[in-house]
Order: structure tokens, then sequence, then C-alpha cells
């Protein structure tokens, strides 16, 4: 857990509560040496949601606000793998 990323997201403006959430989420997951790479699954079971395409959808607005990027991760048989998120710590905090 990065303490800077969680204390990012609590403070970061203009986010719906889907949003809000998966942030939370992603910054609780955060290890500045490491990256972050949580599961679809794991976010939507963390952020006690049942709907995957809701948190795609909150993960699709936090990438276009400029909160995150996504990178595809896939392993040598080209199979496709949990994402890596990188999470833009110094957008919106003041």
């Amino acid at each position: 857990m990065s303490t800077k990323a969680v204390v990012w997201a609590l403070y970061s403006p203009d986010l719906t509560d889907g949003e809000f959430r998966v942030l939370i989420n992603l910054a609780d997951r955060h290890n500045p040496d490491l990256g972050c790479f949580p599961s679809i699954r794991k976010v939507a079971e963390d952020c006690n949601n049942k709907s995957r395409s809701s948190i795609f959808n909150h993960l699709n607005s936090l990438e276009k606000k400029g909160f995150i990027k996504r990178i595809k991760r896939c392993r040598p048989d080209g199979q496709q793998t949990s994402n890596e998120y990188i999470l833009y710590l110094d957008k919106g905090v003041q």
C-alpha cells in the first residue's frame, strides 16, 4: 500500500461515487516499486460491486479524466492477464 496514493485518491476532485471507490481500491493496492495490477474480479469484489461492466466503465472514465493509465499485460504464451495501472499522483491534488 502507498499512503501517498491513498491520500491522493481521497482528495481527488470531480469523481462519481463509483469512480472514487475504484480509485481508492487501486491506490490501496499501489506499490511504488512493484506497480499496481489487481484483476477486475478483485477490484469488483473489493468495491462490493457484482457488475464487472460497471468496473470497466469506471476505469474507462478514470482513464479519460487522466487519473490512471492501463497497460495490458500478457503471459509468455500470449494469454492476457491482469492490467497494470499507472496512477497519476500529481493529477488533481492541490
